[in-house]
């Protein structure tokens, strides 16, 4: 392989670390949002019926903030693990036609 190869793959594999990095802090920033709502549910109860609490409010408000904001999350989440998918497999097809010349 080219050095200017090697400098390309390196630099690919920089960025899906980067966005690997990214898909772990965005579930991080989720699990963190649904605590703080549970937490918010919570009052005089276990943390089962605040479980309980939150999805029964976030079924009866699917319009309401909180909702809006788990999903953009999820939407944000999804979309960088589509680009960290696609960037694997243009890493992957770009080895595979380098490997045979």
């Amino acid at each position: 392989m080219h050095p200017i190869d090697l400098n390309y793959l390196s630099h690919e594999y920089r960025k899906i670390d980067e966005m690997e990095q990214r898909v772990e802090k965005i579930k991080l920033e989720k699990l963190n949002y649904v605590k703080k709502l549970e937490k918010r549910f919570k009052k005089r109860c276990n943390s089962q019926e605040a479980q309980r609490r939150l999805k029964d409010h976030l079924e009866r408000t699917p319009d309401g903030e909180e909702m809006k904001k788990l999903k953009s999350i999820e939407n944000r989440l999804h979309h960088v693990i589509k680009q960290l998918d696609q960037k694997k497999e243009r890493i992957a097809a770009f080895q595979r036609e380098r490997g045979h010349e």
